[in-house]
């Protein structure tokens, strides 16, 4: 007997941008929804950089999966220059989501 695919709603994202990188006072906010039964996977075209800055720069994303909904991030690495005094991940997960 051969099994039938699922068929399930699906996007594919590959976020890019001029310059590829976090300057001065950048401030670059990402929102997510990935409904009941759908499947996402975002992606980057190339490492994100973040370069000097005396006042820094900020990128967040923020993600809303559903139940029975599946979210894959598979960004490229993130790539700090000199002097980059800090640099934070944050994920913040719903109990029960891995």
């Amino acid at each position: 007997m051969k099994r039938r695919r699922r068929e399930v709603p699906s996007a594919c994202v590959d976020l890019a941008s001029y310059g590829g990188g976090l300057v001065d006072r950048a401030a670059l906010r990402i929102d997510i929804e990935v409904e009941r039964g759908a499947t996402a996977v975002m992606s980057t075209q190339a490492s994100t950089k973040v370069y000097r800055s005396q006042h820094g720069a900020s990128q967040q994303l923020r993600a809303d999966v559903a139940d029975d909904a599946l979210l894959v991030l598979a960004p490229d690495p993130v790539v700090c220059f000199a002097r980059i005094e800090k640099m934070r991940l944050l994920a913040r997960l719903p109990s029960g989501v891995a």
